[in-house]
């Protein structure tokens, strides 16, 4: 009977056969690392291309904020910007700068000094700012736009005794400005509907014009008088004594004596009291326009006011300013 008999293993074979598993050892680890290192440039592939996604996404995303921000916001640039009170509004002087001031009639004393503010003001001279006061309205759709205060509200509210046939004759946009000169000196300029009303109205606004003028170009006219007093000091004094006996009618016989305390001494004091200056309107002549000057009884000059053409009137603080807008007006026609 025949029997398997187990090959005969050899020690050349055993050398062999672990050389070749050995060698398919290292075939395998080196297989491994190469799929290791096309895994991981695959990975740092796609490590790169998402930082560039969110890059990209994160640029677009900014992008897409901005617009959205911008079409949010953009309906507000009209509050910024001063709309005309009518559409055919004709700019009859060109400004350097502008600044807006929103005009609250429940606080009007804030707002007269917001328009007589000067802080952000250039005093530059010849530099001109224009002061815009304006009120906030609402659209059909509820967007709100501002709109410059007309010449009626702004007299009405802010000089109360300017006369209605004054406001009345005026067209509805004016400029209110400030102009450095010697000092920031204000000026009003407005443009007329009738020469002739306008006129009659300033002729009766003269009485108070100064001082409500004054509210908003600051200033007053009341003047501190310094006055000499002569005093008489140690004046002599007449002193009289009575003696004598009562009488049954009760009666003094009275004996007058005068004597003289001391010699007089006469000084001088000086003493202060408050005055209101005494204004006249005095009509003159410059540069082929008449003009109105309220020149005080100290010398003082108040205002200035006059006609450059017959459709527009000046207001100015001094004779200086008058006549350097007056240039500025004919230049810009």
């Amino acid at each position: 009977m025949a029997q398997n008999t187990p090959p005969i293993r050899t020690f050349e074979e055993d050398i062999a056969n672990s050389m070749r598993e050995k060698q398919a050892s290292i075939m395998h680890i080196a297989l491994a690392e190469q799929e290791a290192a096309q895994e991981g440039g695959q990975r740092t592939e796609i490590s790169r291309t998402s930082s560039f996604v969110y890059i990209a996404s994160t640029f677009f995303i900014l992008i897409a904020v901005g617009v959205t921000g911008y079409l949010l916001v953009r309906p507000m640039e009209k509050i910024i910007t001063i709309m005309p009170i009518t559409e055919n509004a004709v700019e009859i002087l060109k400004t350097d700068t502008q600044i807006r001031v929103l005009f609250d009639e429940t606080k009007k004393d804030k707002v007269l000094t917001l328009l007589r503010a000067t802080s952000s003001i250039s005093a530059i001279l010849g530099v001109t700012t224009r002061i815009i006061p304006y009120v906030e309205e609402s659209e059909s759709d509820g967007t709100k736009i501002a709109r410059a205060l007309s010449s009626d509200v702004f007299l009405k509210n802010i000089f109360l005794n300017s006369p209605d046939t004054f406001r009345r004759s005026l067209r509805p946009d004016f400029i209110y400005l400030k102009i450095g000169n010697t000092a920031l000196e204000s000026v009003l300029i407005f443009q007329t509907n009738d020469y002739e009303r306008t006129v009659v109205g300033m002729n009766s606004w003269q009485r108070t014009m100064v001082d409500d003028i004054n509210t908003l170009f600051g200033g007053t006219r009341t003047l501190e008088v310094f006055e000499q007093y002569e005093v008489i000091e140690n004046v002599p004094i007449a002193t009289s004594t009575q003696t004598g006996t009562p009488t049954a009618k009760n009666r003094l016989v009275p004996i007058v004596q005068s004597a003289a305390t001391s010699t007089p001494v006469t000084t001088l004091e000086t003493r202060s009291r408050i005055v209101s200056d005494s204004i006249t309107f005095i009509s003159s002549i410059r540069k082929n326009v008449e003009i109105k000057t309220a020149q005080g009884e100290s010398g003082s000059t108040y205002l200035v006011y006059g006609f450059p053409t017959r459709d527009v009137l000046v207001i100015a603080q001094s004779l200086d300013t008058f006549l350097q807008i007056a240039e500025r007006l004919k230049s810009n026609q």
